[in-house]
């Protein structure tokens, strides 16, 4: 899909983070992995019916500001954020490829009222995981040293089996959207990112999707995201490319489509099953009031989940959804909208 522009948006700590938008719909965040461009990325997206596309390039790389130091997770999702904040979306979707993955991951499970879905591809949890500490820093000392020699290196490890074309466009593309200090700086980051306690945390709807042969993050490394996440989804994809090539995308692609247009038309369910009449001014479904109304009575998520027979994740992303349509801070402030709304009693 093409970009119409190349817009910015400005971090809390002045960082100018370009951004491209694309289609009609619920806006799907993408958050960006290695070395990105937000107007190239956005072009090799299949049309995804139903959701507006949205590629960033983070600090460092593509069109965003260079040179920045600060490349923690949290940096990271600053970035994001701020993309979010100027679109101006209380709600979105967000994909995370690769590095964009644990990003994408921390950004979910502290904003659990934002993300209404999670899509992970190649995605890992911990840095320090992805390959023998030895490998690393002889790349990163590559990387440093010779980053034109380095992005060939990297080439052959992304995509395996690459025509000489292949690799000449993927070292261009890496050499002119990150600097060599910018690649190095990012390189040495990657051992630092850890997002391990932050993954029980994520409550909406997620599918992993892993390429088995993966040399850059080893395909068990997916499927630990996946046990780790409630309820996840996980799909394997058969290949050994990291940087997805036909035949991967052509089992990525039908995978990801089903899992967005599911909760495309989960969302649509839940518009239909608002009550009418039932007091409640800000959009609470049926099953939203039903849970508020426990909530108030001081059941804890897990008292829930046992009254309704539903599972505990399921519980926890109601409530969070009573929280953001109700403007709540906690469980007092909720409970303290019910008893306004007349939603406390049956």
């Amino acid at each position: 899909m093409a970009a119409n522009e190349i817009r910015y948006a400005r971090t809390t700590g002045g960082v100018n983070i370009a951004f491209a938008v694309c289609g009609e719909g619920f806006p799907l965040l993408i958050s960006p992995a290695w070395v990105s461009n937000a107007e190239e990325h956005l072009a090799t997206w299949p049309e995804v019916e139903g959701y507006q596309l949205i590629c960033f390039d983070k600090r460092g790389t593509g069109l965003s500001d260079r040179g920045t130091t600060a490349l923690s997770i949290e940096d990271r999702m600053l970035d994001l954020d701020a993309v979010a904040r100027t679109l101006g979306l209380d709600q979105f979707a967000l994909f995370g490829g690769s590095e964009g993955g644990p990003a994408a991951i921390a950004y979910a499970a502290e904003h659990p009222q934002r993300v209404s879905a999670l899509v992970l591809l190649g995605g890992y949890a911990r840095g320090r995981d992805t390959m023998a500490v030895d490998t690393h820093e002889a790349i990163l000392a590559l990387v440093a040293a010779e980053w034109g020699l380095a992005s060939q290196t990297l080439a052959a490890l992304f995509m395996p089996g690459a025509s000489s074309e292949e690799v000449a466009a993927f070292a261009a593309r890496q050499e002119r959207d990150a600097s060599r200090t910018d690649a190095a700086a990012m390189w040495a980051a990657i051992p630092t990112i850890d997002v391990s306690d932050r993954l029980s945390d994520v409550c909406c709807p997620t599918l992993v999707m892993h390429v088995r042969g993966d040399r850059i993050v080893p395909f068990e490394l997916g499927r630990e995201l996946a046990r780790a996440i409630p309820e996840a989804r996980f799909v394997a994809i058969e290949g050994d490319r990291h940087n997805a090539g036909l035949a991967e995308a052509e089992q990525i692609r039908p995978a990801m489509l089903a899992f967005l247009a599911e909760q495309r038309e989960a969302r649509a369910t839940a518009d239909s099953d608002r009550p009418h009449g039932e007091g409640s001014p800000d959009g609470l479904t049926k099953r939203e009031i039903e849970v508020l109304r426990h909530l108030t009575a001081g059941k804890t998520n897990q008292e829930i989940a046992d009254v309704l027979v539903i599972s505990l994740n399921t519980a926890r992303r109601h409530v969070t959804h009573i929280f953001r349509k109700t403007r709540s801070a906690n469980r007092a402030e909720a409970a303290a909208y019910a008893v306004r709304s007349g939603l406390s009693e049956a």
